[in-house]
């Protein structure tokens, strides 16, 4: 980043930071930050922040930082998850194993034959 101390107008695409495709005009003591293109010729720049401390750098290190961590919202899901799925697969494997004994051990009669295609015989299976 810096300040423009020469005394001609130049045009610089500002894209890289802005987004904004049409060129901006800067004269002598206008802001120019790092990442922005001269497209008129040159000039000569007093540097004011260089490394980590320009925008550019400061965004980098932003998208950085947010990439890094989790937000409140994913840490919350997480933990749901941490709990919520080995306890459905568990109580999904209890069951699974419940009705195994219950069946072979002759407990529960498993109907034999063939289920109707009315909703009414399917209800009667059931209850």
């Amino acid at each position: 980043d810096g300040i423009i101390s020469s005394k001609s107008t130049i045009h610089v695409d500002e894209s890289l930071l802005t987004g904004e495709s049409t060129p901006a005009t800067r004269q002598e003591g206008d802001l120019v930050l790092g990442g922005t293109t001269c497209l008129s010729g040159g000039c000569l720049m007093r540097v004011t922040k260089v490394g980590c401390d320009t925008v550019l750098g400061q965004m980098a290190q932003l998208v950085h930082d947010a990439q890094a961590g989790k937000s409140p919202v994913q840490r919350t899901a997480d933990l749901v998850a941490r709990i919520f799925v080995p306890s459905v697969v568990a109580l999904s494997f209890a069951t699974f194993l419940i009705w195994a004994v219950l069946v072979f051990t002759g407990a529960v009669e498993v109907p034999v034959g063939t289920v109707g295609d009315s909703a009414q015989d399917s209800l009667k299976l059931l209850f």
